[in-house]
C-alpha cells in the first residue's frame, strides 16, 4: 500500500520493484493509493501505469484514488483486499504558516499536497492510525515528515503502537522520514 503524490515518486517505486522481480522475488504486489483529487489525477495516473507496463510490471500494480482522511479502515482495507505489509505516504505535513517554506513552493506545489491542519501534523496523526489499523503485525510503516517534527511524529508513532522507531535524515543532514513497525 503506498500513498503516493507525484509521477516522480511512482516511477522510482516501479523502478525498484522491477529490480526486486529481476532476483526472483516475484510474489510481490503493491496497492498504489492517490490520496487525494489532484486536478491531475487522470494524467498521473496514466503517466504511472505506462511506466508500469514499460517495466514489465503492471500486472504486480494496482492505482486507486480515495480520501483516506474520509475513509473509514474498514473502507481501506476491502479495497486493498485486506490487511498490508508496508504503508509509505508522504501527506501534507507543513503548516499552512511555516515561515520557513519558500514562495517557490507555495507558487507551484499543489496546496493539498503540502499543508494539513494542527501545525501540520494532523494529516500524520490520521496516517499513523490508518496505517496501524490496515497493518499486519510486524507491518513497516514509513512518513515523509518536515525536519523539525521527529520528536512529535515519534510520539504519534508510539501512541499508535509502532515500535522501532527509527528517524532518516536527508542529504542536508535534516530529519526527513521516519518509520516504526507495527507490534
Amino acid at each position: 500500500f503506498i500513498n503516493k503524490i507525484t509521477c516522480r515518486c511512482c516511477k522510482i517505486i516501479i523502478d525498484e520493484l522491477e529490480k526486486i522481480i529481476e532476483q526472483g522475488f516475484d510474489g510481490i504486489y503493491l496497492d498504489i493509493v492517490d490520496a487525494f483529487e489532484f486536478y491531475e489525477y487522470d494524467k498521473a495516473k496514466n503517466t504511472s501505469k505506462e511506466n508500469a507496463k514499460k517495466n514489465g510490471v503492471e500486472k504486480q500494480i494496482r492505482f486507486f484514488n480515495m480520501d483516506l482522511d474520509q475513509s473509514p479502515p474498514s473502507n481501506v482495507l476491502s479495497t486493498l483486499s485486506g490487511p498490508v505489509d508496508l504503508v509509505v505516504a508522504n501527506p501534507p505535513y507543513i503548516d499552512i504558516d511555516d515561515p520557513d517554506l519558500s514562495s517557490e513552493v507555495r507558487k507551484w506545489e499543489p496546496s493539498p499536497a503540502l499543508f494539513s491542519d494542527d501545525g501540520g501534523l494532523g494529516a500524520l496523526r490520521r496516517w499513523s492510525q490508518l496505517s496501524s489499523q490496515i497493518l499486519t503485525l510486524g507491518g513497516l510503516a514509513i512518513f515523509e515528515i518536515g525536519w523539525k517534527q521527529a520528536a512529535q511524529v515519534r510520539e504519534i508513532f508510539e501512541k499508535h503502537g509502532y515500535g522501532g522507531i527509527i528517524v532518516i535524515k536527508d542529504l542536508a543532514g535534516h530529519d526527513r522520514a521516519i518509520y516504526g513497525t507495527k507490534q
